[in-house]
C-alpha cells in the first residue's frame, strides 16, 4: 500500500505492540520483530545475536556460525577493539601502578594480592576498572571479539545493511515461530535479502513482511494491498500480482 496506509500499524498490532481498536488478535506469543531500524545495546557482538538473552558459555561455535551464515565475520575485525583495548590497557596500568603484561594475560584473573592500593585521587578509576575485570565480557575473561564491547554504539561501528544482518542474526539463534519484518532488508543487497528469507523457508519459520521492494514478491505465497483509506483492502496470490 502507499505511505501512511497503514502497513507498519498493522504489524505492530499483530506484534500487540499496539491494541486493536476493534476486534482481538490471538497468537502463541513465539514471535520476532525486525524494524527497518533495528535496536542495539552498548554491549558485545555475541549480546546483539542473543538478545533479549545473555551469551551462555560454550556458545561461541554457534554464534559464529550465524555470523559465517550471514557473511558478518568481518565485524570481528580487531581493528574496531584496538583503540578501546588500548585504553582500558593504559586505565589499569594508571589505577594499580602495574602494567598489563605483569598482571597477567588476556585470559587470566589479576592476583589482587600482590596489587598496591591505588592513591584516593584515582577512587573513580578504581570503581570503573574494578567494575570492568568483573564483568563477564572483559579483557580478562574473554579473548574472542564477540565478546569485547566497542567504544561506540553499533549504530556508528556498522552500515546500516549490516545493522540489518546482525538484527536478523537473532532469527537464527531464537528460531522464533514467526517473524515480522517491517522494511527488514531495505539496506542490504539483493543478494542478501534473498539469503534471508532463503533461511527462514529452510528453518520452517513463518514471516509476514511490509517493503517497497517488488523483488521480494517471489519470496512470499500472498500479498495484502492495503488501499491506504483506513478501512478497504485486498488479499491475492502474490503469483497474481
Amino acid at each position: 500500500g502507499p505511505p501512511g496506509a497503514g502497513k507498519s500499524s498493522v504489524l505492530r498490532t499483530i506484534k500487540t505492540l499496539w491494541e486493536p481498536m476493534v476486534g482481538s488478535i490471538e497468537s502463541t506469543g513465539d514471535i520476532m520483530f525486525l524494524p527497518q531500524q533495528p535496536y542495539f545495546t552498548r554491549q558485545s557482538i555475541a549480546d546483539q545475536i542473543t538478545l533479549p538473552d545473555t551469551p551462555k558459555h560454550g556458545e561461541e561455535t554457534e554464534l559464529m556460525g550465524i555470523l559465517e551464515t550471514l557473511q558478518l565475520t568481518e565485524i570481528l575485525d580487531d581493528t574496531l577493539w584496538n583503540e578501546e583495548i588500548d585504553e582500558k590497557k593504559g586505565l589499569l596500568e594508571r589505577v594499580f601502578n602495574r602494567t598489563v603484561d605483569e598482571a597477567g594475560t588476556e585470559g587470566s584473573v589479576i592476583d589482587h594480592e600482590e596489587v598496591k592500593p591505588p592513591p584516593l585521587c584515582h577512587l573513580n578509576q578504581l570503581v570503573f576498572s574494578a567494575d570492568y575485570l568483573t564483568s563477564s565480557h572483559s579483557l580478562f575473561t574473554h579473548s574472542s571479539p564477540l565478546y569485547k564491547t566497542p567504544k561506540r554504539c553499533w549504530h556508528k561501528l556498522l552500515s546500516p545493511g549490516k545493522q540489518q544482518l546482525l538484527a536478523f542474526s537473532r532469527v537464527l539463534y531464537h528460531k522464533p515461530k514467526l517473524v515480522i519484518m517491517d522494511e527488514a532488508t531495505s539496506a542490504v543487497c539483493p543478494e542478501l535479502a534473498k539469503l534471508m528469507y532463503d533461511l527462514l523457508r529452510t528453518m520452517g519459520v513463518s514471516y509476514l513482511s511490509v517493503s517497497h521492494d517488488e523483488t521480494l514478491d517471489q519470496f512470499h505465497d500472498k500479498v495484502i494491498l492495503l488501499k491506504g483509506d483506513g478501512q478497504s483492502w485486498s488479499f491475492k496470490k502474490a503469483k497474481e500480482l
